[in-house]
């Protein structure tokens, strides 16, 4: 969870063993930020706390997928697939982050979304510097990044799924995406979701 001092919130719950993905022999699959161990106030405010820290948030799953929209996979058009970012969507309403609103995001196939309409994927290395960063890519919410794979490879597979009230609330989940391995191993697969709540 990330708190603002303007009480924005973003949670994240996690029900996965591994934070990163696998490795082809080309593509390194390293962490994006590696945070000292503190919840201190970065330059805008911003802490974030775990679920298990005391005073944390409570876990809590919310299933969207009998209500939510689905991102569609590869082969269709505009599918999630491999290292690529589709949309963007409407939020239905206005999220403050840092130093701007955002009404629209788009989704990362490597276990993220992004606000910025231009951006494009966040593949590995990953080597970008840590965030917050006034240079882009500085809208990431970077919540199980790793080299996940949706589909338009054999074996490859998940949904993704987004669901807003329009009126303060965003949740995306990634539901038993695959690694990019070698060999796609079907079995590995991430359970995890984004909850956005502006209030």
């Amino acid at each position: 969870m990330i708190r603002n001092v303007t009480r924005v919130l973003f949670l994240l719950c996690v029900v996965s063993g591994l934070m990163w993905g696998g490795t082809d022999g080309k593509k390194m699959s390293d962490p994006v930020l590696i945070h000292p161990d503190t919840s201190a106030p970065d330059a805008w405010g911003y802490t974030w706390v775990r679920s298990t820290d005391p005073g944390g948030p409570t876990f809590r799953w919310v299933d969207i997928t009998t209500r939510g929209t689905l991102v569609p996979n590869l082969p269709t058009p505009g599918g999630l697939g491999d290292d690529n970012v589709v949309g963007p969507f409407d939020m239905l309403f206005s999220f403050p982050y840092y130093w701007y609103t955002a009404n629209r995001f788009k989704v990362g196939s490597n276990g993220y979304i992004t606000f910025d309409p231009t951006t494009t994927a966040f593949a590995p290395n990953f080597g970008y510097p840590t965030f917050p960063n006034t240079a882009a890519p500085n809208d990431l919410m970077a919540a199980l990044v790793g080299d996940l794979v949706f589909g338009g490879q054999a074996g490859a597979g998940g949904q993704c799924y987004y669901w807003t009230n329009g009126v303060d609330s965003l949740v995306v989940s990634y539901i038993n995406v695959t690694e990019w391995e070698q060999v796609i191993i079907p079995a590995n697969t991430h359970t995890f979701q984004i909850i956005l709540n502006k209030a």
